[in-house]
């Protein structure tokens, strides 16, 4: 690549990291530049592409061109491999990786490297709700310390100019157990909206409905706590009614999950599943966490994604459990990421299923979902990056060469 192109692209790539917020000593680390040369490269980008608080302007910057640039930010031989895998695997466009460092600050409690994960990534993903009409959002430690870094950002609120506004949604009901209620989708959503939209802005809300319905109740008694459950309004706009709900034209009315520009969750593996621990979210149901673990690869904002081949009897209890689940369904997943797929141009218009997550333990199972074609952004920390990378090199090995 001609120099004075190299240059151009570290100019942009600089941009697009400080409209991020990243310091120039971050920018400088991901570009393997001196301190002293991005602040050049940063005095070049002020006159066109840089607007007084720091906002990237990426109006007139075509694809291909940020497409490179999100190349020298990501690290590109893992994003790459991804991409190879999830095209072999589903025939789909691979996610866009985003990788931030919490390495070398030192936390060892997970809590922790969750809040300064979230701070960098914040910016980021900020930009992606800003291209939503629509969002919905599930539940756990990783979105609540995600929300909490919204509220730090020097970014005025609302984010949307008047007359405009992003419609935010709770995906998942409220759980059985005794986890923090700041956590629940719709404590996130409408606490992420008012950020978008401004104070006086009111998400949807199905905090009256349970994230499962316990077992224990025979046949009526079920079809009666689902009738229960419909009688909730905005479970209904969202979701739609258990039984098949019918317009005036005798047609089907759409429910909100089905249509979402974006999906904003984290994931469980099989070891932690959704993400709410051990609590009771079970304590009236047959199925062990232990069993369950033995059933699924992990899930992802509820959805629970089963392993591979398994007898019948263990595929009825999975689906005995996903009856009892009210929220957030593989299905929308699907939806969702294949309109963001329709996009021409992967950095501009419907994100769809944008992933958050940090740790190693949960790469295996990124990995399998990666593959499945259900993420179109993947925002994790360096630790879980490197596990990757591991699993992504091995598995890629295999598929180039066959196995040893």
């Amino acid at each position: 690549m001609p120099r004075k192109k190299i240059e151009s692209l570290d100019m942009l790539t600089a941009a697009v990291l400080a409209g991020e917020g990243r310091r120039q000593t971050e920018i400088a680390e991901v570009l393997g530049l001196s301190q002293t040369a991005v602040s050049r490269l940063l005095v070049g980008a002020r006159k066109e592409y840089l607007r007084e608080e720091l906002h990237f302007i990426d109006e007139s910057i075509d694809a291909a061109t940020m497409f490179e640039i999100h190349k020298r930010i990501h690290r590109k031989e893992l994003g790459d491999r991804l991409a190879k895998l999830s095209e072999h695997c589903a025939n789909n466009r691979g996610p866009i990786l985003r990788v931030f460092s919490v390495s070398g600050q030192n936390l060892e409690d997970r809590s922790a490297r969750m809040v300064a994960f979230a701070r960098q990534a914040a910016p980021y993903i900020r930009g992606l709700i800003m291209r939503s009409a629509t969002c919905g959002v599930t539940w756990g430690g990783m979105l609540w310390s995600l929300v909490q870094a919204f509220r730090s950002l020097p970014v005025h609120t609302p984010w949307r100019d008047p007359g405009k506004s992003t419609d935010v949604n709770p995906l998942c009901g409220e759980p059985l157990g005794n986890v923090p209620t700041s956590y629940s989708s719709s404590i996130l959503a409408n606490e992420l909206g008012r950020l978008v939209n401004g104070e006086k802005y009111v998400s949807r809300s199905i905090g009256m409905v349970p994230a499962f319905i316990p077992e224990g109740f025979n046949k009526a008694e079920l079809n009666g706590v689902k009738k229960l459950i419909d009688l909730v309004k905005s479970y209904r706009e969202i979701f739609g009614e258990h039984k098949v709900e019918k317009g005036k034209n005798g047609k089907r009315a759409e429910p909100l999950a089905d249509k979402l520009d974006m999906i904003l969750t984290s994931v469980g593996p099989a070891e932690r599943p959704l993400a709410f621990g051990r609590g009771t979210l079970f304590a009236t149901g047959d199925l062990s966490f232990g069993q369950l673990a033995s059933l699924i690869q992990g899930d992802v904002g509820g959805v629970c994604i089963p392993r591979a081949g398994l007898h019948k009897s263990q595929s009825a209890k999975l689906e005995k459990l996903n009856d009892r689940w009210t929220g957030l369904l593989r299905s929308h997943l699907e939806k969702c990421a294949t309109r963001a797929r329709e996009e021409p141009n992967p950095f501009k218009g419907k994100p769809g299923v944008v992933v958050v997550s940090i740790g190693k333990d949960r790469a295996q199972f990124i990995y399998e979902v990666a593959k499945l074609g259900l993420i179109n952004h993947l925002v994790i920390d360096d630790h879980l990056e490197a596990e990757l990378e591991r699993i992504v090199a091995a598995d890629y090995g295999v598929r180039q060469h066959g196995p040893r």
